[in-house]
């Protein structure tokens, strides 16, 4: 079994081919699921939160919304899929609007279980290294579209890191 906190992909990747990209990111995940499903009783739908960083309507954003909830169509109809967009793009993250995103998340989320958090772009992924622990302590985190990721980032004592990085045939054959 994987025991992965923070998994992820570079977002050359994806913004090479996001549709491509984003189907080998949905194949991480649901591959990390699979090897933690003993762990969850089989008649529990999964229960799965998309952290966007921007908002509904960009693009971007869309485009991996879509894909997210295709591929668990397909793979795990039953998955409970719940998506917080932060607006990033229409409202400057500054440390005020983060701490209160932080406020409105532990109230909503406090004493709820999620089997998976999907960070997309680098705004949710930051917000996550910082308070995933007070908000969603041992929740898996997959990430994806992180702008000049470094390894560097993430805290070896507190995080397991498993970043792959797979080519084109290696990512499908997944």
């Amino acid at each position: 079994m994987v025991d992965a906190r923070f998994v992820g992909f570079n977002r050359g990747v994806l913004m090479k081919s996001l549709c491509i990209g984003s189907l080998l990111f949905v194949a991480l995940f649901i591959a990390l699921l699979s090897a933690n499903s003993s762990a969850v009783e089989e008649s529990h739908p999964k229960q799965i939160l998309v952290l966007a960083s921007y908002n509904p309507g960009m693009k971007w954003e869309d485009s991996i919304d879509s894909e997210i909830r295709l591929h668990f169509a397909i793979n795990d109809p039953s998955a409970v899929i719940s998506i917080e967009y932060m607006d990033t793009k229409r409202i400057d993250p500054n440390q005020t609007r983060l701490d209160y995103l932080k406020s409105l998340y532990l109230k909503k989320y406090t004493g709820r279980h999620f089997d998976l958090i999907i960070a997309s772009n680098t705004d949710a992924f930051n917000f996550l290294l910082k308070n995933r622990d007070e908000i969603f302590p041992g929740t898996p985190v997959v990430f994806c579209g992180v702008v000049n990721f470094d390894n560097k980032m993430l805290d070896a004592s507190t995080v397991l890191l498993v970043l792959l990085r797979h080519t084109m045939s290696q990512a499908l054959s997944l």
